[in-house]
This record gives structure tokens, sequence and C-alpha cells, in this order.
């Protein structure tokens, strides 16, 4: 395997703010989906359900904001 060089801290800092913005927007878009499935379940809140709790499993690691372990 080819080993990883590391992120310069721009490119850490930039990958940081993405893995931020996209739990954000996952958290948003639960809790919108939630919120509008109070009174019945319909596609467009089945949707958004699904996208925030997906968006839970994004780990930094896919970012590459983590190295290997030695």
């Amino acid at each position: 395997m080819t080993e990883q060089s590391p992120l310069s801290p721009a490119e850490a800092k930039q990958r940081f703010l993405l893995f931020v913005v996209v739990r954000l927007a996952g958290l948003a878009a639960l809790g919108t989906g939630l919120f509008r499935a109070q009174h019945g379940l319909t596609i467009v809140s089945g949707l958004l359900i699904v996208v925030g709790m997906a968006s839970l499993f994004l780990r930094p690691k896919l970012l590459g904001l983590l190295g290997r372990r030695r």
C-alpha cells in the first residue's frame, strides 16, 4: 500500500470544516424531518430523516483527517 503524505494545516482545516458543515446539515435535515413527521410520515419527511441519519455515519477518517495507526 502507498503511504499517505500528511495534510497541510490549511488542507486539514478545510476538510474538518467540511466535516462539521456536513454533520450540522445532517442534524438539521434530521430535525426538520422529525418535525414534519409529527402529523404523519410523508415522502419528504421520510427522506429528510434518512438523509439526516446517514450523515451521522460520516467519520473523519472518510475525509482523510485521521492518519493510519502505527
